[in-house]
């Protein structure tokens, strides 16, 4: 991939989001240059099951970074999902990856400095990407020098907006902060109409997309199929929690 503006320094990296082997190979052989694997990529991702990614790694042989996020909502965890967290790095460190997209914050909104330097030190040698909870960090600037420090490589951003596109001057300063200590990587609603234009406007040499259409399954039968999940998804700010008082309900109704 070639831009003309001298502002866009070759080569240019494409990563795609898929989340199983048949839109890795997809994706690989339209010419993207590495992958992230998730699962439940209309949630926002969540960590991918073992299994899943290793199908992916032997699909295709670009480079796979594995998504790690416990769940949906925010991005401050508890011990449980840090110890599930740390599981999952040393996983993925030792069967195959090429790297990690991890992002651990704090209740203030700023990185957890302390579990995110943790989870990076037990990634390496993997590259480490500190994925899109930083855009629901409270000051970029300053989360963007923690994490030069702690050495992560790569950060994605829409530049804290819906759609790369609505952040591309904060993109731009972002990039131009990183310099050569890290890359900034546009993310959110990046396609081919606005792929050159978001890389051009920035300056920055990569691009992390999804690339996805929806099609109807071929198994798909409405009238013998019931709904599984909720009625409505929980907002960006929500936790789904496991109510132990409804238990104890329940059960005291069975006795």
């Amino acid at each position: 991939m070639r831009m003309d503006d001298a502002r866009v320094i070759a080569p240019i990296e494409v990563e795609v989001c898929v989340e199983g082997p048949e839109g890795a190979v997809a994706a690989a052989q339209a010419g993207a240059s590495r992958l992230e694997v998730c699962s439940a990529l209309a949630l926002g991702g969540v960590t991918p099951g073992p299994g899943l990614w290793q199908a992916v790694r032997q699909s295709v042989g670009i480079p796979l970074t594995v998504l790690l996020r416990p769940r949906r909502g925010d991005f401050c965890y508890t011990a449980g999902e840090m110890e599930a967290l740390e599981m999952d790095v040393a996983y993925a460190r030792e069967n195959g990856a090429h790297g990690v997209a991890l992002g651990c914050l704090a209740l203030d909104g700023s990185v957890d400095r302390e579990r995110t330097a943790r989870l990076v030190e037990l990634a390496r040698p993997l590259e480490v990407t500190f994925h899109r909870a930083f855009d629901h960090v409270r000051d970029q600037e300053e989360a963007l020098e923690i994490l030069a420090e702690l050495g992560v490589e790569r950060v994605l951003s829409s530049g804290a907006e819906a759609r790369a596109v609505d952040g591309l001057e904060r993109l731009r300063s972002l990039v131009q902060q990183a310099a050569d200590r890290l890359r900034i990587v546009p993310a959110a609603g990046i396609g081919p109409e606005n792929g050159r234009m978001i890389l051009e406007a920035t300056g920055a040499r990569d691009l992390h997309l999804s690339a996805s259409r929806r099609d109807d399954s071929p198994a798909w039968q409405p009238e013998q199929v019931c709904g599984l999940g909720a009625a409505s998804l929980p907002a960006e700010g929500e936790r789904v929690v496991t109510d132990g008082g409804q238990i104890r309900e329940l059960l005291e109704g069975l006795r």
